[in-house]
């Protein structure tokens, strides 16, 4: 029976190191499993990381790219400023041409005495046709006027009538 109780008790803590065993070869199984999936998103972040990074590259090259490409040279700032020199001097030169014919047409018009007194004749008459013209509306205006006035005196007569009747009527 000793034998048995030993043979009892061994096989009792064999079962408890059999338990303690697969316990710990669970735990090492889930703690592996968990450190794979770190690993893998470690490695997925890291891989995101790196194209990210080729993106930004890329993206900074092509920026950088484009500066260059619209970065003017120190030459053609000189021919833009040279460009824009020259537009200048000719806008300036043409102002300048203007200004000296209209001051030769004015010394023209000046020295040539029957020139001056047909522009000068030529005003009084646009003056004059002006003037007429104003005095035409002004006349037209009062004569409308007047017009107006008669037909609201005899809008007011009749209406003056028609209440002296009324009061007749009712008297």
């Amino acid at each position: 029976m000793i034998n048995a109780i030993k043979g009892n008790n061994n096989l009792n803590l064999m079962a408890k190191w059999e338990q303690k065993s697969e316990g710990v070869v669970n735990r090492n199984i889930v703690r592996n499993r968990i450190a794979d999936v770190k690993k893998r998103a470690a490695a997925d972040l890291k891989l995101r990381k790196a194209r990210l990074a080729d993106l930004l590259a890329a993206e900074d090259k092509q920026y950088e790219k484009e500066f260059m490409d619209n970065l003017e040279t120190p030459e053609q700032v000189r021919a833009k400023m040279a460009e824009r020199l020259n537009e200048l001097h000719k806008g300036r030169e043409q102002e300048r041409q203007e200004l000296v014919q209209h001051a030769l047409e004015r010394k023209f018009k000046m020295e040539t005495d029957d020139l001056r007194k047909e522009e000068t004749a030529f005003m009084i008459a646009g003056t004059q046709i002006e003037r007429e013209k104003q005095l035409m509306d002004k006349k037209a205006k009062l004569e409308q006027g007047i017009v107006e006035e008669q037909v609201y005196a005899k809008l007011w007569m009749l209406d003056h009538d028609k209440k002296v009747q009324r009061e007749k009527d009712e008297a």
